[in-house]
């Protein structure tokens, strides 16, 4: 089972390293995201797929290692597997929604099923919308780098796949919409953007980059209740 992915039951859940969280911001990492839910399994084994050529210009890449512009009728089909537990999963308009029920520990989104890809320049996807309310988080996480950018508690972090130690916290904006983590030198970076050309540093995690990783994108809630959609567009690995 891969480190990093999340239980939905309070009882087994770490603590968030984020000052004045309580039980409905607490989760578990160590158990994938997708335990329970049923998997819809595509082989990416081949390595980069391009999904979707057409990108914003401001933030395309030449020959992306990977390129998902959910375009296509199944959630991440082409590169990953879908999971869903008491959740919704639409892919659509060139966006992959995950809309979590009012039952405690909802939890969707996609995974790939290898960490067979270059690390390149980094990992970047655009968030339209995050999950709102106590005891959601949407995630962009890296596999193999042992790190994830978040919301969780109206706070974007960056932390480590476990969810035990936040390197850094702010305050989450609307406007904050690409997250970005990358490798630089001898540490890797988490960043966020605008616009995805001028970034924001948000933290440096002092750890040798992988060689290989894997990537995963999910929303859910711990608590239930009414906690709206989460949106992703343009997942992307820069060569």
């Amino acid at each position: 089972m891969r480190d990093g992915r999340r239980a939905a039951r309070c009882a087994s859940l770490l603590l968030v390293a984020l000052a004045g969280s309580g039980c409905s911001e607490l989760f578990d990492l160590h158990e994938p995201l997708h335990a329970d839910a049923a998997v819809a399994a595509t082989d990416a084994s081949d390595g980069g797929i391009t999904v979707d050529a057409a990108s914003d210009a401001a933030t395309a890449c030449a020959s992306p290692i990977l390129y998902e512009g959910f375009a296509g009728a199944l959630p991440c089909a082409a590169w990953g597997n879908s999971y869903a537990t008491g959740t919704q999963l639409a892919q659509a308009n060139g966006m992959l929604t995950v809309t979590p029920s009012s039952t405690a520990g909802s939890v969707g989104g996609c995974v790939t099923p290898q960490n067979n890809y270059s690390f390149g320049r980094g990992v970047t996807v655009r968030v339209n919308e995050v999950l709102q309310g106590a005891g959601t988080y949407t995630i962009m996480q890296v596999h193999g780098a042992d790190l994830q950018m978040d919301v969780i508690g109206g706070a974007l972090q960056l932390e480590n796949a476990s969810g035990t130690s936040a390197y850094a916290s702010t305050p989450y904006s609307s406007i904050m919409k690409w997250w970005r983590i990358r490798p630089s030198g001898s540490s890797m970076i988490g960043e966020y953007s605008t616009d995805g050309v001028s970034w924001t540093l948000l933290a440096t995690r002092a750890v040798a980059p992988p060689l290989q990783i894997g990537v995963e994108i999910a929303a859910g809630s711990n608590n239930g209740g009414n906690v709206g959609q989460a949106a992703f567009d343009q997942l992307m690995i820069c060569p």
